[in-house]
Formats: C-alpha cells, structure tokens, sequence
C-alpha cells in the first residue's frame, strides 16, 4: 500500500480508508506493508501492518494544499525487493506516493491497483482560478500516467468513475467499491437534535476544498439574523486552520466557535448530536458524511462528487450547491427551526447505511471486494 499519510497520522478519510483496509486484510491472511512519507525514515507495526516512513518534505503549508515531496527514495527499492509484494496499491491520484507507486511497478513488474478517491475538481474554480487550473494540469499529466499505468482501479463512487472514464480510462479497468464505516462506533445517541444548544458539526481536514470557509460565512449570516442558540464544532487538522482561526476572530463569532483539532473519537462527538455539515468542494465518498449517517444526524453536504449517491436530498439529508454559504445558512436554520425534519432526516439517514451495511458499507465488504481484485489480477 502506498498513502501519502498513514496512522497515527488520521487526518482525512484517505488514511484512515488503509489503515482500515490493511487492517482487515491482515484478518484474512495478507501480508502488507504500507510506505507513506514523514519527516525521517522508520519502520514500525501496527494490527499487524508493517509501515515505512520514507523522508519527506510537507509542502502543505506553503501551497495551503495537501503536498509533500519524497526527499530521497534510495531505500525504497531495496525495501520493495525484500517484501516482494505479489500487487501494489496506490491511493489518490494527487498523492505523491501514487506516482511512486508506478516507480514502484516498473522496478517490481508486479501489478498496480489504484484506489481513486476524489471525482471532479471543476468547483475548485470557486476558490482560486489556479487552483483549479493547477489541479486539472496535475490531473490531465501525472494523473494519466498513474491511471495508464494501473492494471485496475477502484473507484469509491460512480461519480468518481465517471470522472476516470472521462479522462481516457477503459471501463473495463474501473470498478466501484464504496467506503466503508464501523456502525456499532457510529451509532445514534439519545439526545435529540434540538434540546439546548444545537451543534453543528463539521469533520474534516482544515484544507481550502473541504470549504471550511463557507461554514464560516454562512455562521455570520445566522448570528446576524438572531439565531445565537448555537455551537459550531470544527474536527480536524491542517494548513488552513490559522486561517479559520482568523476568520472566526475577524467576524466576531469565537462565542459560537469550537476549533477542536484532532480529538481522540470523532464518534463521540458525534454521538452528542446536532446537524453536521459538508460544504466541500470535491469528493468522492466521502468517510465522515458515511460516519454522520450512521449515527443517526441530519446531514447537509454539498452536491459534489459521489455525495448524492448516498445523501438523497430530503430522504436522507439535505443538498446545497457548492461555494454557496447562504444557501448553507438557509439549510442549517430550516433544520433549527424544524427539529421533527431534523430527526426523520437523520432516521433516515441511520436506516439507509444499515439496509446497506453488509454487502456494501462495512469494512468487512470493503475488504473482501478488493482481494478480490487482487485475485483477479493473479489469475
């Protein structure tokens, strides 16, 4: 397995997708070994899961973008050679471990999977034009090589299949698997969506296209319009949390404002109830909107991605447009005034990920699906 991040660094659903994939696969009798970066080079075990540490530098704060570059991969080869691993699989066309990966491939001549987790990145436009030219260059270039490259790829979502289709990939190369979520974690809790102080939730890696910034906007647009009954709670890490910080303080709202970094469950928080947010820009499946479903909140996301295929707009949640913070506010207030709505939405929400636990959003069925591509591939 090859992750830009790996545990116990979790700080987006990426990481925790392989740390939960290499976990159950060691279950059921593989041996892996997952190469991620960090500041030195290590070695360790975790659930039976040998990792690798190559030595990087994290680029992530001066391009306010996930980006860390290998500084020497010397090593690597040599560690390759002595695991002699029968598949390579790389996560993320945007990781810089994914082009190792096909490094990786061309030295071992042993066969590449790619997980693909994100789908379009058009709306990246509505941050800052060359970002999104800059992520649709990177895309169009390395990312061809790396899925040119891979002898099969999983896509988390058919929307972000249809995105990998539409870059010149064979549909015969593609296939979807969905993450997955740990519902006896994630379970619903006793206390009601509307009892004090509502919660709004927001999980998530402090990066621009996780659109922290519209949560903030659409947060003054509530207290400004006398909703001051309460608390939006921020989860996660990043390079953009100085920056949210910042905005917080500049728009008065540090009352009404939990940044809480990383915490030591995202469940529990989640189990104290209220409304959770997504107001992204890009996604594939995303983890932490599967996590919020399963524990019986209301959710409201973004239409982006492979979102609409688990949030059905009115049944399981509530849908907005990308980049539109009022819209955000108007939907977080209609779920405050509405406690009742609030309530169905996250029933709903908890009954859709258990009709389909077994054969599609658990860790077991993830696992499963992907040896057998694996399988597959070795004929």
């Amino acid at each position: 397995m090859l992750s830009d991040y790996f545990y116990p660094h979790v700080g987006g659903g990426v990481e925790k997708v392989v740390y939960e994939l290499s976990k159950r696969l060691v279950k059921m009798g593989c041996n892996v070994l997952v190469i991620t970066l960090g500041s030195d080079g290590s070695n360790y075990t975790v659930d039976g899961i040998k990792v690798y540490r190559l030595p990087s530098l994290n680029l992530t704060e001066f391009f306010q973008m996930q980006l860390s570059v290998p500084r020497g991969v010397k090593n690597l080869l040599h560690i390759v050679e002595n695991f002699s691993p029968d598949i390579i699989h790389a996560h993320n066309i945007f990781f810089t471990t994914s082009l190792l990966a096909v490094f990786v491939k061309r030295f071992s001549k042993r066969k590449l999977v790619l997980t693909a987790h994100l789908g379009s990145v058009e709306s990246l436009k509505l941050l800052r034009r060359w970002k999104a030219l800059a992520a649709s260059v990177y895309e169009r270039i390395f990312g061809r090589v790396i899925l040119s490259s891979s002898d099969m790829i999983i896509a988390v979502s058919n929307a972000v299949r249809e995105h990998i289709l539409s870059l010149g990939v064979s549909p015969e190369k593609v296939v979807v698997i969905p993450n997955g979520v740990d519902i006896d974690d994630f379970s619903p809790s006793n206390n009601a969506v509307g009892i004090g102080k509502p919660n709004i939730i927001f999980v998530g890696r402090l990066i621009p296209n996780k659109g922290f910034k519209y949560l903030v906007e659409a947060a003054r647009m509530l207290i400004n319009d006398g909703i001051t009954n309460v608390k939006f709670k921020v989860v996660g890490d990043g390079p953009c949390r100085k920056l949210l910080e910042e905005l917080v303080d500049e728009y008065g709202l540090s009352p009404y404002f939990e940044i809480l970094g990383h915490v030591k469950s995202v469940s529990e928080v989640l189990r104290e109830g209220g409304i959770f947010v997504r107001p992204s820009l890009t996604e594939g499946m995303p983890l932490t909107v599967l996590e919020a479903m399963a524990s019986g909140l209301p959710i409201i996301a973004t239409n982006v991605g492979g979102t609409p295929e688990i949030v059905v707009h009115n049944e399981t949640g509530l849908l907005i447009k990308p980049g539109d913070a009022k819209q955000l506010a108007e939907a977080i207030k209609f779920l405050i005034k509405s406690p009742d709505e609030a309530v169905r939405l996250g029933r709903n929400a908890r009954e859709f990920i258990e009709s389909y636990y077994r054969e599609k959003f658990s860790w077991e069925a993830l696992a499963v699906n992907v040896l057998s591509v694996y399988e597959s591939l070795l004929g």
